[in-house]
């Protein structure tokens, strides 16, 4: 079967979790014999970029979207207007599909493409399964931070909702991590024809697990975009008072890069350290070198990757309680704390520190769904 995936970032301008998810789909579908293409952005004037050393056949359309953290509020709304007009792309999109006559698109995050692009599948006579991963078609800002849940409901909001709504009717398959984003879909009457399946992420389950290799430290490792609503901010200062109390016992490890990133480096927190951005492989090092992964976000999460691969690493995570992050605790095991709040955050990893018989003897459950059985279900 000829499959495309189309998202809008893809390796070496991958941001988060979504670009995850496609990498590993499109290689276990290739495992399995299938003919795999991409379509997916790139800055503008920069095609010297979008070498790829895997070989996949990728499209890179040039896009502003790739960019867009950079720019200020009023241009990235801009691009969110263009998302929904852009006939350029739309056309790009068609004839390439037309070229390539694939049996079957998956199409992902479309904004900073365009959201025209169910039409060119559907006018091209392809079947189309489109997966959520947040809540880019409720709100164009893709988020929708504790204590203003609001966001979604204002009249503004519901316009929007209308035309995406209009523009997805299309896809004959949904797909989505957690029961909470498909349910928030739902309820305001998006994908009505659709199929709907709730598949969690694929895991690549990790020979060994957690190998800590400086026992001399109780490790805590952050990783994703260093943006104010993942929390990162916030969980400095939460876990400031302890990083002093447990000077000669306590590091704080954060992986990632964003606006953020100048900012915090410049308060020189003691005993943090900031890896920057890193790939796959060196990320699950740094992993099986942490005690505890702590992801502190303000924003509703879907279905966070990096709990994935701690858990398939064997660790402990600790997480904000707040959309499908709560779902995937629940299944997998974990801990979960209230959001924004530092004595509870606080108390939980202080229960850590001072309890190692607890991270030694926690129960990880394994009933992880693999990249081939993801697959296998994506198909069914």
């Amino acid at each position: 079967m000829k499959i495309c995936l189309i998202n809008n970032l893809f390796t070496p301008f991958s941001r988060g979790g979504a670009e995850r998810i496609v990498e590993i789909t499109a290689e276990e579908f290739k495992r399995s014999g299938h003919d795999v293409f991409i379509i997916t952005t790139r800055p503008r004037g920069k095609i010297a970029l979008t070498k790829n050393k895997k070989k996949e056949k990728v499209y890179y359309l040039p896009s502003y979207y790739v960019n867009s953290q950079e720019i200020r509020e009023f241009f990235r709304l801009c691009l969110h207007i263009l998302s929904f007009v852009d006939i350029l792309t739309f056309f790009k999109v068609k004839s390439i599909l037309k070229r390539e006559k694939c049996d079957l698109a998956i199409t992902h995050n479309l904004l900073g493409l365009s959201f025209l692009i169910p039409l060119a599948i559907k006018l091209n006579g392809i079947r189309h399964i489109h997966t959520i991963h947040d809540i880019q078609l409720l709100h164009p800002s893709g988020l929708m931070i504790f204590g203003r849940e609001g966001i979604i409901n204002t009249p503004q909001a519901k316009i929007y909702q209308c035309l995406t709504r209009f523009f997805f009717r299309s896809a004959q398959l949904v797909i989505s991590p957690s029961n909470w984003l498909l349910e928030l879909h739902t309820e305001r009457l998006f994908f009505i024809k659709a199929k709907k399946k709730k598949i969690r992420n694929p895991v690549i389950i990790r020979e060994g697990g957690k190998k800590n290799i400086d026992n001399k430290y109780f490790t805590i490792l952050y990783v994703g975009q260093i943006e104010e609503h993942k929390g990162v901010e916030f969980m400095l200062e939460a876990l400031e008072p302890l990083l002093k109390e447990f000077t000669l016992s306590l590091r704080l490890r954060i992986v990632g890069d964003g606006q953020l990133l100048s900012f915090l480096k410049r308060k020189n927190y003691k005993n943090v350290e900031f890896l920057g951005r890193l790939k796959n492989k060196k990320v699950n090092t740094v992993m099986r070198e942490s005690d505890l992964l702590l992801l502190p976000s303000l924003c509703y999460e879907n279905s966070p990757t990096v709990i994935y691969e701690a858990l398939s690493n064997k660790i402990p995570v600790l997480a904000s309680r707040l959309g499908g992050i709560t779902e995937l605790i629940e299944n997998y095991g974990g801990l979960l704390f209230e959001p924004g709040n530092k004595e509870s955050l606080r108390a939980l990893v202080r229960k850590q520190i001072k309890n190692p018989a607890i991270r030694v003897s926690r129960k990880f459950k394994s009933n992880f769904i693999t990249p081939s059985k993801y697959c296998e279900y994506i198909l069914e």
